[in-house]
């Protein structure tokens, strides 16, 4: 049987920063070692925060991490 063991989560941005012809030009952040307990809430407040410091907006996704064991 399988044992699943949590670790850190990350929050990955991806911002559009303009377009060159019809293609957009992303550019993405991640930021890693956030605490497993934090709520989903807790993540999007963070993200909310650094997205007010940058000049562009951005999709905004968690990363949860697990290490599979038998």
């Amino acid at each position: 049987m399988a044992t699943s063991t949590k670790l850190a989560t990350a929050l990955k941005m991806i911002y559009v920063t303009g377009t060159d012809g019809t293609d957009e030009i992303t550019k993405s952040r991640t930021i890693a070692n956030i605490n497993m307990e934090a709520t989903d809430e807790n993540v999007y407040g963070f993200a909310e925060a650094m997205l007010l410091l940058q000049n562009h907006g951005a999709s905004v996704s968690r990363i949860d991490s697990e290490i599979l064991t038998a």
